[in-house]
């Protein structure tokens, strides 16, 4: 990750709870390790995996004074409140990674490797066939026609497009 600049600004002289930090690092599943003036983390968040191996773990420190934190595997750095500030962006990073579903550009198909969420993936057995292009144009064409898929998408109430974008974009109801 490297070392960067901190953008928020927190006085040296500024003093945290430590329950708050403690309490802090329990709720977010980090095991950490309580020292005489520190705490130390045995996985960091922003490292890269460590797969395991014990010597690329503990090495994130956050003092209990005021929760300032060094990495010396990523080199990340910064106050509290820019430690919180990456660790929302982690789990913001990590739900849309479970949420966005990676597609098979081969097959237009979702992964069947993985499950998301609750959710498990569709097999393409079961999805229906989808149309060749020059059908779902015939389709489209064919529904501008009917006065009532028109009017939907003309009128202000229903999509309120113009005609002209409706015929050239081939939209569908």
């Amino acid at each position: 990750m490297g070392e960067r600049r901190s953008s928020t600004f927190v006085s040296q002289h500024a003093c945290l709870d430590t329950k708050r930090i403690e309490s802090y690092l329990t709720r977010h599943d980090l095991k950490t390790k309580v020292m005489a003036d520190h705490f130390v983390v045995k996985e960091c968040p922003f490292c890269h995996p460590n797969k395991g191996m014990e010597d690329n773990m503990w090495k994130l420190y956050v003092l209990r004074l005021n929760g300032t934190y060094k990495c010396f595997r990523c080199n990340s750095s910064g106050s509290w409140y820019d430690f919180q500030n990456q660790m929302l962006k982690a789990r913001r990073m990590e739900t849309l990674n479970d949420v966005v579903q990676p597609i098979n550009i081969s097959r237009g198909e979702p992964s069947p490797s993985k499950t998301y969420g609750t959710h498990t993936p569709v097999p393409a057995s079961a999805a229906p066939p989808a149309l060749p292009v020059d059908a779902q144009h015939e389709q489209v064409a064919r529904l501008l026609k009917e006065d009532d898929a028109m009017a939907y998408l003309i009128d202000k109430g229903g999509r309120g497009l113009s005609k002209a974008v409706v015929e050239k974009y081939k939209v569908l109801v």
